[in-house]
This record gives C-alpha cells, sequence and structure tokens, in this order.
C-alpha cells in the first residue's frame, strides 16, 4: 500500500532563483501583553462618560438658572422697596436736619456723632428701623452731599440707639466706611444724588455677599435733598442655591442611575450577536471549519451586524470548500508524486552499468546457446535436448 504523506512531511524545496519570503512576525509575545476590554465595556465606558458630562452640566446649569432668576427677583424686590421707602421718608425734614446740625456733633456729647437727644433725627432713624423690621435682609441708611464742600455725608442709620461700631455717624466722612472717591462704591453713591442706581453683587472681607440700591429723597418741591442707601444681604439667593441643590440633585442622581441601567441593558443586547461571531471565529481559527453559523449570525433587525455575521457565514462555507478541495489535491499531488519516483527509480536501474552488464551477459549466454543447437531445430527443440540426452 502506497503510503499518503502530507505537505508538511516533505522537505521544503526552493525554486531557482526564487525570493525568500519575509517571515512573519512573532505577535505571541504582543498578544500575552494586551489586555482584552470587551465592547459591551468600551459601550458602557462610553455612555457613562458622556451622561455625566451631560448631567453635571445639566446640574450646574439648572441650578444657576434658578440662582439667575432668584437674583434677578431679589434685585427687582430690592429696587422697589428702595424705591418705595425713600417716597415715605420726608426730604423737607431729612433737609431740616441738615441745616439745625451744620456740622458733626462732638464725640464729648454724642457718641461716636450720634445725636440721639435730637427728637428729628431719632424720628427719622427710626423710619429706617421700621423699614428693617419690614424687610428684615435689608440695611437702609442715608446721605447727604455736603453743598459746600460737595462730599458725601452720612445723615441716618437703622442702628443708632445703641450705635454700632460699623454704624455710618451723623455727618461723617462717607469714604471712612466705603472707601475712596475714586472707588466704585463711592462713584455709584455719588451717582445716585440724582438717580436711582443699583450696585452689582459684592462680597466683604468676612466673604457675605451684598446687593445695593441707592434711591435719590425729594423735598416738596421736588428737589434731591439726600439718598436712601439700602443694602441687601445675598443670603437668600444662598438659601436659594442650597434648596435646589436639594431639590435636583436626588433627580438627577435617580436619572443617572436609571440611564446607567439602560445602557447596560442596551450594550449587552448589541454586543450578545458580536460576542457570538467572536465565539465561531476562534473555533474557526483553531480549524474547526464545520462550526455551525446560523446561531451566531441569527439577528432579530437586519442591521450591519447581520450582514456582518452573514457575510462572514459566507466566508467560512468558501473556505471550508477550499480547504476540502485543497485536501483531495494533496492527496493526489502525493499519489502521482509516488509514482514519480517509483518510475525514477526503476529507470535509474535499467539505466544502470550493472543492469546493462546482467543484460548483455544474458544475451551471449543466450546466443551461445542457440548456437549449439543443431540446424533446422526449433527453438523448443533445442529447449528439450538436454532434458532428452538425460534420458
Amino acid at each position: 500500500m502506497t503510503e499518503v504523506t502530507t505537505p508538511k512531511d516533505a522537505p521544503p524545496t526552493e525554486a531557482p532563483n526564487s525570493k525568500a519570503e519575509p517571515a512573519a512576525p512573532d505577535t505571541t509575545g504582543t498578544n500575552q501583553q494586551r489586555v482584552r476590554f470587551s465592547m459591551r465595556a468600551k459601550m458602557l465606558l462610553a455612555f457613562v462618560s458622556v451622561f455625566t458630562v451631560i448631567f453635571v452640566l445639566l446640574g450646574v446649569l439648572t441650578v444657576n438658572e434658578v440662582v439667575g432668576q432668584a437674583e434677578k427677583q431679589l434685585k427687582k424686590q430690592n429696587r422697589e422697596t428702595a424705591i418705595g421707602a425713600a417716597k415715605l421718608i420726608s426730604g423737607d425734614d431729612m433737609l431740616k436736619l441738615q441745616q439745625e446740625i451744620p456740622v458733626g456733633v462732638p464725640s464729648k456729647f454724642f457718641p461716636k456723632n450720634f445725636p440721639t437727644d435730637n427728637a428729628l433725627y431719632r424720628e427719622l432713624c427710626q423710619q429706617l428701623v421700621d423699614l428693617r423690621t419690614a424687610v428684615p435682609n435689608a440695611s437702609p441708611y442715608t446721605f447727604f452731599q455736603d453743598p459746600k464742600t460737595k462730599k458725601l455725608l452720612w445723615e441716618t442709620t437703622y442702628v443708632y440707639d445703641p450705635p454700632e461700631d460699623w454704624a455710618a455717624p451723623f455727618r461723617g466722612d462717607v469714604t471712612e466706611l466705603v472707601g475712596p472717591e475714586t472707588g466704585l462704591t463711592y462713584q455709584l453713591m455719588l451717582k445716585s444724588v440724582n438717580q436711582v442706581v443699583d450696585q452689582p453683587p459684592y462680597a466683604e472681607s468676612s466673604g457675605k455677599r451684598w446687593e445695593s440700591t441707592y434711591a435719590p429723597i425729594k423735598d416738596s418741591k421736588g428737589n434731591n435733598v439726600a439718598v436712601l442707601g439700602v443694602d441687601f444681604a445675598m443670603d437668600y439667593v444662598e438659601t436659594v442655591r442650597n434648596e435646589a441643590l436639594k431639590g435636583i440633585l436626588p433627580i438627577l442622581l435617580l436619572s443617572y442611575a436609571v440611564l446607567i441601567i439602560m445602557v447596560l441593558v442596551l450594550a449587552t443586547w448589541l454586543t450578545r450577536p458580536l460576542k457570538r461571531l467572536t465565539v465561531a471565529s476562534q473555533r474557526i481559527a483553531d480549524g474547526d471549519y464545520e462550526t455551525e453559523m446560523d446561531q451566531p449570525s441569527t439577528s432579530r433587525f437586519a442591521d450591519e451586524m447581520a450582514v456582518l455575521s452573514s457575510t462572514f457565514a459566507l466566508m467560512v462555507e468558501k473556505v471550508r470548500i477550499r480547504e476540502r478541495n485543497l485536501a483531495s489535491q494533496v492527496r493526489r499531488l502525493t499519489v502521482q508524486i509516488d509514482a514519480k519516483k517509483r518510475e525514477q527509480s526503476v529507470a535509474e536501474l535499467t539505466d544502470s552499468d550493472f543492469f546493462s552488464d546482467i543484460l548483455e551477459k544474458g544475451k551471449a549466454l543466450r546466443e551461445g546457446f542457440v548456437a549449439e543447437v543443431k540446424p533446422g531445430g526449433s527453438a523448443d527443440a533445442a529447449t528439450d535436448a538436454p532434458g532428452d540426452t538425460e534420458a
């Protein structure tokens, strides 16, 4: 029986004048160093990253919008409060107080220039106290511009009995509390002598935020004789911010968790056909060309994954047929090569000098034997002659 050999058993041969093919790079070490990161994990990470950015931006924008609306509402309320309170204060009384006490009262008579024994002063200050009671986050005070020096001087305050260290003393220089005349606050206060002015939110050194509104006080003739300033604490805005965070944050976190779960389910569902296709491709890479592709290529919708699965199944079928044809051709080629080798072996034997010498000797023996046969005798007779002689 002829032994069938496979191509890997045969010694490698090189065609003459053929160029050597470059060896394929060894990727074994590289594959061992690579960390497998599934498509589902990548999709989950991508969606989580996107949703995280979206939800953070959504939370920040929502809180900022709520706080912005609160600031606008507070600014509007503060402006209306300052304008309304300025209309309730008598400008004639403010002008009269400026004329009754034309200069600062010495500290020896009144602590820090607070003329608390003056009935008009106490009456005007009490109006600011009432305003403070009605609007707890408001800190009202009044000031006027000295007609001679053109400087801004304090007139009344809601903190007068007893006065605080930070309270505005009567006829005290405004710059001692708000800063130099070139500063923004002083310039806005100076501008408010003739019109209503809103000062944007600002922060003290302690970190507390304020917003101020300055409204002119008119006398009975319509002249601006003083200015009502109201500092509004921005604690309300901080309260709104905190309440917004408390209300929005749980909703955002719950929505975020629900979306992450949905993304996980969606990523699992989308990558399931790809996972099946990966398992099938690994089997085929191991030489199992009989792997059934019906199950991996099954898809509910005719999407790109279904096309990939069907195309891969068609490719595998073609490779399977080609593998079978190649194996059959290899077997036939092996048989032909063995037959050719036998013919070459016989040819080498018959073409040798030894075989030629044997043929010559055999021929000489036949010719010598025929020569001993009688003339006219047949070859058969000649062949039988020795037997007859022996008999």
